[in-house]
């Protein structure tokens, strides 16, 4: 599954993907039957599932595990799970001094683990060109809502100054020849990110579908 993934960030074709804040597997399971790509799961709650979600990457649909604290980072290097990571940047950065130990230790029968860097300030942006100088990265993936609220601009991601940002990071990346992927909930911005050359999108996220069928279902009970 691993292997297909980083191909596609590479030759495509784009990946489409679910950002589950829930991450409960029975979530994992309807999003993998409506056809997308990948899925995300926080580290939080990983613990005794594991097996459940690889089952449900199993079927076609990748499972990636986002890591938030470094903590965290030696614990993932002992988990035998053969799926991509997204890390702060700056956790990112502080595994280009021992990529080759962190990548043996994470090696399962199917290859080494896919590394992705997360992009969610204006600070992550203006270290794009250094951490893509050393060449550790699989990918990067820009969150344009957790940009918006760094940039005191919540709940605008489509804001012209947040989406210059995005626009000025995807450049670097783009003339480095480094994948990147945009969580993007607006569907008015899908084609934007992808003329910038995003291989992969997160285009929808359980929470937010949740309350919008709610909201919808209690207006029609109205």
């Amino acid at each position: 599954m691993t292997t297909r993934f980083k191909h596609r960030l590479q030759h495509g074709p784009v990946q489409i993907g679910m950002w589950l804040s829930v991450s409960s597997p029975n979530i994992a399971a309807v999003v993998q039957k409506t056809g997308y790509d990948w899925f995300l799961v926080d580290e939080d709650e990983l613990s005794g599932q594991t097996a459940r979600f690889d089952a449900i990457g199993s079927k076609g649909c990748q499972p990636i595990a986002r890591i938030l604290s470094q903590g965290s980072l030696d614990d993932c290097a002992r988990l035998t799970m053969d799926w991509p990571l997204i890390l702060p940047l700056r956790s990112a950065v502080q595994l280009i001094g021992n990529k080759d130990k962190f990548l043996t230790s994470a090696r399962s029968s199917k290859g080494p683990r896919c590394l992705l860097g997360l992009v969610s300030s204006t600070t992550a942006i203006a270290e794009i060109g250094p951490i893509i100088a050393t060449d550790t990265l699989d990918a990067v993936v820009i969150n344009t809502a957790e940009l918006a609220e760094n940039m005191g601009l919540a709940g605008t991601p489509s804001c012209a100054s947040v989406q210059a940002e995005i626009e000025k990071a995807a450049r670097q990346l783009k003339e480095k020849g480094i994948p990147f992927g945009v969580v993007v909930f607006d569907p008015s911005l899908v084609t934007t990110h992808l003329e910038q050359g995003a291989t992969f999108l997160a285009v929808g996220g359980d929470a937010i579908l949740a309350v919008q069928s709610l909201t919808r279902a209690g207006h029609m009970a109205e």
